[in-house]
């Protein structure tokens, strides 16, 4: 369980000490409003509440990020509306914030004015600026006041911010996660540029933990796996009990198992599809070591062709499984029909309510077939994933893809305008065009991870996504193309 409390924050304008606080790791609710405390302060001050894991983010912090982005030690004429306080919820959680104020003033030039007191009364403010930042980033009050806010937390505070809010000022609302696709086992249907890779166990286990760290560390909060990504569920199980982190959401699948048995080379299938009752069960019980920060268990791989989405038996269990883990249920698609798949999908309702909540499609520069489909999932308030953002590695210059090279000029055009690499200009256009809820990184080590996240440092103008656009190509040819890719 999260361990949440919270405290109350009055400084400056709520619309800044909103933002403040919203992009803080650990932070999970900031309610924007007005604060009265008690005495001679029971008067209504601009103020925020916020809701916050103490497993996650220390009241020291917050105290010292409240302290740095406002004017704590300025006593200007405005106080009355903007009162430099630090509200308590408790006798315990007022000496604390005292104690630790106190501490802070030592590493303050001038005395800080700012009080610890009781809290008595909330006051929201009205819908229209509760969430201002997020919804008006580009407003000259946010330009001129809460982006320098931001930009100090960025310089002094980088490892406690929340992914989006770590390299741009745009607040995208796409999120980057990674799935472990190509960390679990030794061949994936991906182009490696690297020709001499220790495959063994104990490496893949290596990178695969060192590259969760990293990513962790940059921000990224979200995990996908799969049962038959080699041993990559059970590496995601063993990294999330080992770290313990509170903040992290998992997703996993059932449907497909790996019958390669780490054997370099395997020449036959590597994972054999069963959608079935018995497979789900089979595959459910060991997942749901993930829990509790398992939040999305998917489908992999849908198909018409195998019957899951008419199969009673499975989605009621699916549906049992949303009801009992409070999960999103989604499914993951590949392949020509992906449009088709997804439209059964939002067939299906239970009580009236829709099963899906979830849906991971390939797309990406190359494979931009199902944008309509997605765009109105996304008007529907469904999670949009996006895999195969780079093409299982087509989108980098290869002599063997001779109907890309046009392409590949472009990406490498772009690649020097932005001063990026090409794979962060493939992810930066689903970003800018598509606005999913997640785009995966299926980097395979930690280098290709800090590549991936410069898609986090800029955005595309308007004529560059135009000309991205343009990049498409049939969808059956991709698939095909795809069909072709060898294991390695």
């Amino acid at each position: 369980m999260n361990k949440l409390t919270k405290i109350a924050f009055g400084g400056g304008c709520h619309w800044c000490t909103e933002a403040i606080f919203q992009a803080l790791i650990g932070v999970e609710k900031v309610q924007q409003g007005y604060v009265a405390s008690t005495g001679k302060n029971t008067t209504f001050s601009e103020a925020v509440i916020v809701h916050f894991n103490v497993d996650v983010i220390t009241l020291n912090t917050l105290i010292e990020i409240h302290l740095r982005t406002h004017k704590s030690s300025s006593a200007h004429s405005m106080r009355g509306k903007y009162r430099s306080a630090i509200y308590s919820f408790s006798n315990v959680q007022k000496l604390e914030a005292e104690i630790l104020l106190k501490a802070f003033q030592l590493e303050f030039e001038h005395q800080l004015i700012t009080r610890v007191y009781p809290f008595s009364e909330f006051k929201a403010s009205r819908e229209a600026i509760q969430n201002y930042f997020i919804k008006n980033p580009k407003k000259p009050f946010c330009e001129r006041f809460i982006i320098p806010k931001l930009n100090l937390l960025r310089d002094k505070y980088s490892e406690k911010l929340k992914t989006n809010y770590l390299y741009h000022n745009d607040m995208s609302t796409t999120k980057l996660g990674l799935g472990l696709a190509a960390l679990g086992r030794p061949d994936y249907i991906n182009i490696r540029p690297e020709t001499s890779i220790d495959k063994s166990v104990e490496a893949f286990r290596y990178t695969a933990f060192s590259t969760l760290d990293e990513a962790y560390h940059l921000g990224i909060r979200d995990f996908d796996v799969a049962p038959s990504y080699g041993l990559g569920e059970q590496f995601l199980q063993d990294w999330n009990t080992s770290r313990n982190h509170k903040d992290v959401n998992l997703s996993t699948k059932f449907g497909y198992t790996y019958v390669a048995n780490w054997e370099i080379g395997f020449s036959g299938k590597h994972e054999i599809k069963e959608h079935s009752i018995d497979k789900l069960n089979e595959q459910w019980n060991v997942s749901k070591a993930l829990l509790p920060n398992l939040k999305i268990y998917q489908i992999h791989s849908a198909t018409l062709d195998s019957g899951v989405l008419k199969n009673d038996a499975v989605l009621y269990r699916l549906h049992e499984l949303k009801k009992t883990h409070q999960l999103k249920i989604g499914i993951s698609s590949s392949g020509t029909e992906q449009i088709k798949i997804i439209n059964e999908a939002r067939k299906i309702k239970f009580d009236g309510i829709d099963l899906f909540d979830s849906y991971q499609v390939t797309y990406n520069v190359f494979e931009q077939s199902t944008y309509a489909v997605l765009k109105a999932l996304l008007a529907e308030g469904k999670t949009v994933i996006i895999k195969e953002a780079l093409a299982n590695g087509r989108i980098f210059r290869n002599d063997q893809f001779k109907a890309y090279q046009t392409a590949y000029h472009y990406l490498e055009t772009l690649s020097k305008k932005y001063q990026v690499e090409s794979d962060a200009i493939a992810l930066r256009f689903i970003m800018d065009y598509l606005e999913p809820k997640l785009v995966l990184s299926g980097a395979s080590n930690t280098t290709q991870l800090q590549q991936n996240l410069k898609a986090l440092h800029f955005k595309l103008d308007t004529n560059d996504i135009e000309q991205l656009k343009s990049l498409a190509v049939n969808p059956e040819d991709y698939w095909q193309e795809r069909s072709h890719l060898s294991w390695n």
